[in-house]
Parts: structure tokens; C-alpha cells; sequence
């Protein structure tokens, strides 16, 4: 299996710490944020990972290189040149994917189960699957809409608390 980590952005909420380290270096528990996000990846047999990066990218290429080999897993790091959003990053490495992969946002600190998350996936036969979870303050997150069989209805970024 293959995986993108999305690391471009410029981490505007972790500001001031992003104003020297982009948000993926940052430490949580004495190690930097990727380095969870490889060994969740590593943990679910992923192979092969692509991190896009833009904002403060050199911090990350001086620490991993163009091409890693962490986790017993073959790392490519993409500079883009100009941040282009969450679906330009994935769409600029489409050819790097030929079947189900997994897309990681860079900040995400998580124990999801990738394997079930794919399986669930391939069963519903659907062109992209997002996992989520339920939180009591929905007003720093988007908040997704789905039916009875996880189908996604809409979306709403952010909505003001009532």
C-alpha cells in the first residue's frame, strides 16, 4: 500500500511555534509529528509515502532528504513551488498511485486503523473514503453530514456555535 502525507501548509494555528519549523516538525512527545504519522503508516504495512512539501520545506528536506528509507518504508519528499490546496497536491502526484492509497493530513495525530479504514472502503466500492470522528465542540472543526451507512451528505467548515 501507498500513502500521501499532506505537509505543504503553512500551520497558521500553531503560529508563533510554525514561524520557524513548519507544523510536521513539530514536537509531540520528544519526537516531531511525521515521525508519529511513519509509524502509523509503517504500523498498517504501508511501502511507499509522498510528502508534499512548500511552507519552510528546506527544514524538512535537511531532516529526511528527497528519498528516505524510514520505517522500512521508501519516503519521497515533492517540494511544490506554490501551495495548491489539499486535491492539487494529491492530483500533482497522481501518477505515483495506481490503486488505493491512503491520504494523511501532515498534523494528524491518530491511532485510526488505516487497514479497516481501506477495507471499509474497497467494500463501499467509493472513489475517496474520509475518516471521522466525534467531538462535543464542533466550532475549530468542519463538520460532515452522512446517513445511516456513512455516505457523506454535505459539509459545513466551521459552522458558529448555536
Amino acid at each position: 500500500m501507498k500513502a500521501m502525507v499532506l505537509a505543504a501548509g503553512k500551520g497558521t494555528r500553531l503560529f508563533p511555534l510554525t514561524g520557524e519549523i513548519p507544523k510536521p516538525l513539530a514536537p509531540v512527545v520528544d519526537r516531531p509529528i511525521i515521525q508519529h504519522i511513519f509509524e502509523l503508516l509503517a504500523d498498517h504495512g504501508v511501502a511507499e509515502v509522498h510528502v508534499n512539501v512548500h511552507y519552510l520545506a528546506d527544514a524538512l528536506l535537511n531532516a529526511y532528504g528527497e528519498r528516505a528509507r524510514i520505517n522500512g518504508m521508501d519516503v519521497y519528499l515533492s517540494r511544490e513551488e506554490e501551495l495548491m490546496g489539499t486535491a492539487g497536491g494529491v492530483k500533482r502526484l497522481e501518477d505515483r498511485f495506481e490503486e488505493t492509497f491512503v491520504v494523511i493530513m501532515g498534523d494528524a495525530l491518530t491511532d485510526v486503523n488505516l487497514n479497516e479504514l481501506v477495507s471499509f472502503h474497497e467494500k463501499k466500492g467509493a472513489l475517496a473514503t474520509i475518516a471521522l470522528m466525534r467531538v462535543s465542540d464542533t466550532s475549530e472543526y468542519g463538520v460532515v453530514e452522512v446517513d445511516r451507512e456513512g455516505n457523506i451528505l454535505g459539509f459545513q467548515e466551521k459552522p458558529e456555535p448555536e
